[in-house]
């Protein structure tokens, strides 16, 4: 079910131009990563009945409506009281919030009283901060009347109480939004047809959009983005706008960082990637009960299959509370590796909580020399698949067998198929290889790897290019190019 909400922003300092409101944009974004649809946007000057007429509209609209600034102690601060006029209530002194501000009210003159005196039908949220905001206590009040909630209007007061409520009161556990993005060389009106076709055929659920560049730094002649609430028209409206281009247009410029929130907010809902996403949680969950994280590492050599790994354990690490734990990646880095695939894996060590260790191949006699100085029991998780060659009987966990040195394997996406994969990494908008935006479905290093010649498109003038490795129908031909 679709949850709405409603934004005023308060104060005639943002009307005249003397103050940049920032707090609408924080909002937008937060209620967009909680399943929430901000339907509009108002800015108020410090005017009683303008305020309570805007509020009272706002409140019979929305779900949840959010007022920012106003709750002072100053003539011009007349949240509270608009509110008491939107809903014909008095305005009362709460005994709780002059108790809270006692400390700060004995500084100044009668007009402090403004802090305290709220609708006499609202209800006081203390929300529990982290780190105290400067002066206050470890929490600090949010009026509350009906469906409308006061925050005030400096945006660090603002966000860090927004974020001690949100998972109490604003989240929609209903809802998520997906969205992707496509990076383009050429001007808009070169796909202008092609966007409308495709924006008809998914218009029930689907919202595309196209932007320009603006500046002369862009790396992009035209951005095109892709949302819906359904992660699967979101995947089938961007793979057949792909398949309509030319792949001689596409850019691809990598996210910085995947949204960890989104990834373990993924992992539950009822949608057959979030089930894989939970096996996948539960394998590493069994690997941290016999193994302390400083105990393991990841088998890292910059493919999809390992970055998806990467995630996954970032992802549970953060969602489990592990955050002052770094995970360690060993890449056995070959003399004859892609330059693509060392520049993303120097990409991954500066933008992850990671610490990489690169040793040489070949890699029995490297993993050997390298357990020598780190002697202990250790486990070693590995981005392999069940339909990966020779892996088919493989078991989650696992210890090593033959004259590999002696460790426990560890493989949580081994029932992970190759979609399964693509639709992961896109759907959290995931980092990876520039590659596979080549044609390249499968890596090795530059003697054994080739592009996939399924993926081949030939322009109108004969010239050749590959398509994304995600456009890949036939999951049989996924390692064509080795």
């Amino acid at each position: 079910m679709t949850k709405t909400a409603g934004i005023i922003i308060i104060g005639d300092e943002i009307l005249n131009g003397s103050v940049t409101d920032t707090n609408s944009t924080f909002l937008c974004k937060r209620f967009r990563a909680l399943g929430v649809v901000v339907q509009k946007i108002s800015t108020i000057p410090d005017d009683v009945k303008i305020l309570a007429d805007e509020i009272t509209l706002f409140s019979q609209r929305y779900d949840i409506v959010i007022t920012s600034g106003g709750v002072g102690p100053t003539h011009d601060d007349v949240t509270y009281e608009s509110v008491a006029a939107a809903f014909d209530v008095k305005l009362t002194t709460n005994k709780e919030l002059k108790q809270y501000f006692d400390w700060y009210l004995c500084k100044g003159d009668v007009e402090g009283i403004r802090l305290v005196n709220i609708p006499s039908n609202a209800e006081v949220l203390y929300v529990e901060l982290d780190e105290p905001l400067e002066g206050y206590r470890s929490n600090y009040p949010i009026v509350k009347t009906r469906n409308v909630y006061n925050f005030p209007g400096i945006p660090n007061y603002l966000e860090k109480t927004f974020m001690g409520l949100e998972s109490t009161h604003f989240v929609n556990n209903d809802v998520q939004f997906f969205n992707r993005v496509i990076y383009l060389n050429v001007d808009e009106i070169s796909v202008a047809s092609v966007l409308r076709e495709v924006a008809d055929r998914f218009k029930d659920n689907v919202m595309i959009g196209s932007y320009p560049s603006t500046r002369k730094c862009d790396e992009y002649a035209t951005k095109i983005t892709i949302n819906s609430t359904s992660c699967d028209d979101c995947l089938n409206a961007e793979k057949e706008l792909l398949m309509k281009i030319s792949p001689a247009m596409l850019i691809h410029i990598p996210p910085k960082l995947p949204d960890f929130e989104f990834m373990f907010r993924l992992s539950t809902m009822n949608h057959p990637l979030s089930e894989k996403i939970r096996d996948s949680f539960r394998v590493i969950k069994e690997c941290f009960s016999k193994y302390p994280i400083s105990d393991t590492f990841i088998g890292f050599n910059g493919g999809k299959d390992c970055t998806v790994l990467l995630n996954l354990l970032c992802c549970y690490c953060i969602g489990n509370k592990l955050t002052n734990c770094t995970l360690t990646l060993i890449y056995f880095k070959d003399e004859n590796s892609f330059p693509e695939l060392d520049q993303f894996i120097e990409f991954i060590k500066n933008n992850y909580k990671v610490r990489l260790i690169v040793l040489p191949t070949p890699m029995m006699q490297s993993l050997a020399d390298y357990l020598k100085k780190r002697p202990g029991n250790l486990a070693c998780f590995l981005g392999l698949r069940s339909n990966d060659p020779r892996s088919a009987d493989l078991k989650t966990m696992q210890e090593t067998d033959g004259d590999w040195p002696i460790l426990m394997r560890v493989f949580p996406i081994l029932t992970w198929n190759y979609k399964d994969i693509w639709d992961f990494l896109r759907c959290a908008n995931i980092p990876y290889c520039s590659l596979y935006d080549k044609g390249y479905t499968s890596l090795g290093h530059v003697n054994n790897t080739r592009v996939n010649e399924e993926l081949k498109f030939i322009d109108e003038k004969g010239s050749i290019y590959f398509r994304p490795a995600f456009l890949l129908d036939e999951e049989k031909s996924e390692r064509n190019g080795r």
